[in-house]
Protein backbone atom coordinates (compact mmCIF):
# COMPACT_ATOMS: atom_id res chain seq x y z
CA UNK A 1 0.00 0.00 0.00
CA UNK A 2 1.54 3.19 -1.01
CA UNK A 3 1.45 6.30 1.43
CA UNK A 4 -0.95 8.81 0.40
CA UNK A 5 -0.59 12.44 -0.13
CA UNK A 6 -1.31 14.74 3.03
CA UNK A 7 -5.14 15.72 2.64
CA UNK A 8 -6.16 19.16 1.88
CA UNK A 9 -7.47 20.68 4.79
CA UNK A 10 -9.73 23.78 3.98
CA UNK A 11 -11.26 26.37 6.64
CA UNK A 12 -14.64 26.03 7.72
CA UNK A 13 -15.28 30.14 6.60
CA UNK A 14 -17.30 32.09 9.16
CA UNK A 15 -17.87 31.34 12.61
CA UNK A 16 -18.74 27.66 12.64
CA UNK A 17 -18.30 24.23 14.15
CA UNK A 18 -18.67 20.74 13.10
CA UNK A 19 -17.54 17.05 12.98
CA UNK A 20 -17.90 14.19 10.16
CA UNK A 21 -17.60 10.72 10.37
CA UNK A 22 -17.81 7.73 7.76
CA UNK A 23 -17.15 4.12 7.42
CA UNK A 24 -16.74 2.43 3.99
CA UNK A 25 -16.61 -1.37 3.61
CA UNK A 26 -15.95 -3.68 0.70
CA UNK A 27 -15.09 -7.24 0.02
CA UNK A 28 -13.79 -9.31 -2.83
CA UNK A 29 -13.77 -12.78 -2.95
CA UNK A 30 -10.58 -12.93 -5.14
CA UNK A 31 -8.26 -10.38 -3.28
CA UNK A 32 -9.23 -9.20 0.21
CA UNK A 33 -12.09 -7.63 2.63
CA UNK A 34 -11.35 -3.38 3.07
CA UNK A 35 -12.58 -0.87 5.50
CA UNK A 36 -11.87 3.04 5.57
CA UNK A 37 -12.91 4.98 8.73
CA UNK A 38 -12.57 8.78 8.50
CA UNK A 39 -13.38 11.32 11.27
CA UNK A 40 -12.99 14.71 10.84
CA UNK A 41 -13.42 18.01 13.28
CA UNK A 42 -13.80 21.33 12.85
CA UNK A 43 -14.07 24.59 14.63
CA UNK A 44 -13.61 28.41 13.02
CA UNK A 45 -14.84 31.21 15.40
CA UNK A 46 -14.84 34.41 14.10
CA UNK A 47 -15.27 37.96 16.14
CA UNK A 48 -15.72 40.98 14.39
CA UNK A 49 -16.38 44.87 14.62
CA UNK A 50 -19.23 46.58 12.46
CA UNK A 51 -17.42 49.54 11.27
CA UNK A 52 -20.08 51.16 9.50
CA UNK A 53 -23.72 49.77 8.91
CA UNK A 54 -23.24 47.74 6.43
CA UNK A 55 -19.02 46.70 7.16
CA UNK A 56 -17.56 44.38 9.34
CA UNK A 57 -13.73 43.65 10.29
CA UNK A 58 -12.83 41.06 12.59
CA UNK A 59 -10.37 37.79 13.22
CA UNK A 60 -10.52 34.42 12.80
CA UNK A 61 -9.43 31.71 14.21
CA UNK A 62 -9.28 27.47 13.32
CA UNK A 63 -8.67 24.40 14.38
CA UNK A 64 -9.02 21.05 11.71
CA UNK A 65 -8.44 17.34 13.32
CA UNK A 66 -8.32 14.87 10.46
CA UNK A 67 -8.12 10.85 10.51
CA UNK A 68 -8.29 8.23 8.30
CA UNK A 69 -7.37 4.64 8.84
CA UNK A 70 -7.65 1.77 6.07
CA UNK A 71 -7.55 -1.78 6.61
CA UNK A 72 -6.86 -4.84 4.54
CA UNK A 73 -8.27 -8.14 5.29
CA UNK A 74 -5.74 -10.94 4.00
CA UNK A 75 -7.62 -13.81 1.72
CA UNK A 76 -6.02 -16.78 0.61
CA UNK A 77 -3.90 -16.22 -2.41
CA UNK A 78 -4.57 -12.22 -2.27
CA UNK A 79 -2.26 -9.06 -0.98
CA UNK A 80 -1.25 -9.27 2.71
CA UNK A 81 -2.98 -7.34 5.58
CA UNK A 82 -2.19 -3.62 6.36
CA UNK A 83 -3.22 -0.79 8.57
CA UNK A 84 -2.39 2.63 6.91
CA UNK A 85 -3.35 5.44 9.49
CA UNK A 86 -3.37 9.10 8.65
CA UNK A 87 -3.90 11.81 11.77
CA UNK A 88 -3.14 15.82 10.10
CA UNK A 89 -3.55 18.85 12.90
CA UNK A 90 -4.09 22.20 11.27
CA UNK A 91 -4.05 25.61 12.99
CA UNK A 92 -4.10 28.67 11.46
CA UNK A 93 -5.49 32.34 12.36
CA UNK A 94 -6.22 35.53 10.16
CA UNK A 95 -8.47 38.41 9.29
CA UNK A 96 -11.64 38.81 7.03
CA UNK A 97 -13.97 41.40 5.81
CA UNK A 98 -17.69 41.13 5.55
CA UNK A 99 -20.18 42.98 3.36
CA UNK A 100 -23.96 42.96 4.60
CA UNK A 101 -27.20 43.26 2.39
CA UNK A 102 -30.23 43.71 4.66
CA UNK A 103 -33.29 42.37 3.47
CA UNK A 104 -34.86 43.72 7.36
CA UNK A 105 -33.52 44.94 10.49
CA UNK A 106 -32.55 41.17 11.17
CA UNK A 107 -32.42 39.14 8.12
CA UNK A 108 -29.78 39.62 5.39
CA UNK A 109 -26.97 38.39 2.83
CA UNK A 110 -23.57 38.74 3.21
CA UNK A 111 -20.55 38.29 0.85
CA UNK A 112 -16.75 37.73 3.02
CA UNK A 113 -13.58 37.75 2.40
CA UNK A 114 -11.47 35.36 4.49
CA UNK A 115 -7.40 35.48 4.79
CA UNK A 116 -5.87 32.38 7.11
CA UNK A 117 -2.06 31.77 7.85
CA UNK A 118 -2.12 28.22 8.78
CA UNK A 119 0.29 25.38 9.97
CA UNK A 120 -0.48 21.38 9.65
CA UNK A 121 1.28 18.73 10.78
CA UNK A 122 0.19 15.40 9.28
CA UNK A 123 1.31 11.59 10.79
CA UNK A 124 1.48 8.32 8.33
CA UNK A 125 1.91 4.98 9.36
CA UNK A 126 1.92 1.96 7.53
CA UNK A 127 1.61 -1.85 9.29
CA UNK A 128 2.50 -5.21 7.26
CA UNK A 129 3.30 -8.51 8.36
CA UNK A 130 6.89 -7.65 7.74
CA UNK A 131 6.98 -4.63 9.84
CA UNK A 132 5.35 -0.65 10.18
CA UNK A 133 6.77 2.35 8.80
CA UNK A 134 5.79 5.83 9.11
CA UNK A 135 6.41 9.76 8.20
CA UNK A 136 5.84 13.08 9.56
CA UNK A 137 4.58 15.55 7.30
CA UNK A 138 4.27 19.67 7.83
CA UNK A 139 2.85 21.97 5.65
CA UNK A 140 2.50 26.06 6.12
CA UNK A 141 1.27 28.54 4.44
CA UNK A 142 -2.00 30.72 3.61
CA UNK A 143 -4.91 30.70 2.37
CA UNK A 144 -7.56 33.27 0.72
CA UNK A 145 -11.54 32.52 0.55
CA UNK A 146 -14.35 34.17 -0.94
CA UNK A 147 -17.52 33.22 0.84
CA UNK A 148 -21.18 34.09 0.10
CA UNK A 149 -23.90 33.41 2.36
CA UNK A 150 -26.89 34.95 4.61
CA UNK A 151 -27.02 35.71 8.28
CA UNK A 152 -30.60 36.03 11.08
CA UNK A 153 -29.47 38.43 13.69
CA UNK A 154 -30.89 37.33 17.41
CA UNK A 155 -29.58 40.90 18.54
CA UNK A 156 -27.43 43.37 18.37
CA UNK A 157 -24.21 40.95 18.42
CA UNK A 158 -25.32 37.80 18.40
CA UNK A 159 -25.64 36.42 14.39
CA UNK A 160 -26.93 32.91 12.92
CA UNK A 161 -25.39 31.86 9.52
CA UNK A 162 -25.55 29.33 6.69
CA UNK A 163 -23.44 29.47 3.31
CA UNK A 164 -23.63 26.70 0.83
CA UNK A 165 -20.09 27.26 -0.65
CA UNK A 166 -17.21 29.49 -1.42
CA UNK A 167 -14.14 29.78 -3.82
CA UNK A 168 -10.30 29.52 -2.28
CA UNK A 169 -7.23 29.84 -3.14
CA UNK A 170 -4.10 28.21 -1.46
CA UNK A 171 -0.30 28.25 -1.11
CA UNK A 172 1.20 25.81 1.07
CA UNK A 173 4.84 24.63 1.34
CA UNK A 174 6.75 21.86 3.48
CA UNK A 175 8.60 18.78 4.37
CA UNK A 176 8.03 14.89 4.30
CA UNK A 177 10.43 13.29 6.96
CA UNK A 178 10.20 9.54 7.29
CA UNK A 179 10.80 7.97 10.51
CA UNK A 180 13.60 5.40 8.83
CA UNK A 181 16.63 8.09 9.01
CA UNK A 182 18.36 5.75 6.01
CA UNK A 183 15.61 7.50 3.80
CA UNK A 184 15.75 10.88 2.83
CA UNK A 185 13.43 13.98 3.55
CA UNK A 186 11.40 15.66 0.76
CA UNK A 187 9.34 18.87 0.15
CA UNK A 188 6.69 19.19 -0.49
CA UNK A 189 4.78 22.06 -2.89
CA UNK A 190 0.71 22.83 -2.77
CA UNK A 191 -1.54 25.19 -4.95
CA UNK A 192 -4.81 24.88 -5.84
CA UNK A 193 -7.77 27.07 -6.61
CA UNK A 194 -11.35 26.13 -5.76
CA UNK A 195 -15.05 26.62 -6.30
CA UNK A 196 -17.89 24.65 -4.22
CA UNK A 197 -21.12 25.24 -4.20
CA UNK A 198 -23.70 22.87 -3.14
CA UNK A 199 -27.39 23.72 -2.64
CA UNK A 200 -28.25 20.34 -0.26
CA UNK A 201 -25.54 20.76 2.19
CA UNK A 202 -25.42 23.61 4.18
CA UNK A 203 -23.11 25.08 6.74
CA UNK A 204 -24.51 26.89 9.66
CA UNK A 205 -22.29 28.59 11.98
CA UNK A 206 -22.74 31.77 14.79
CA UNK A 207 -20.68 35.23 15.35
CA UNK A 208 -19.92 37.44 17.74
CA UNK A 209 -19.93 41.17 16.57
CA UNK A 210 -18.74 44.30 18.84
CA UNK A 211 -19.53 47.68 17.90
CA UNK A 212 -22.71 48.72 16.25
Amino acid sequence: MRQPAPPTLNWPPGGSAGYNGSRNEAENPLQSASAQTIRQLQLGPNVGYFVTDKLALGLGGGYIRYRSVNTQTATPGGPPATTAASTSNRYGIGPFARYYWMLTDKLGFYGQLDARYGHTTTDFTLETPTGRSGSTSTMQGGTATLMPGAVFFLGRKVGLEVSAGSVSASSMRGKTVPDDPSIGSSTNKEQYVTASFNLVQFRFGASVYLGQ
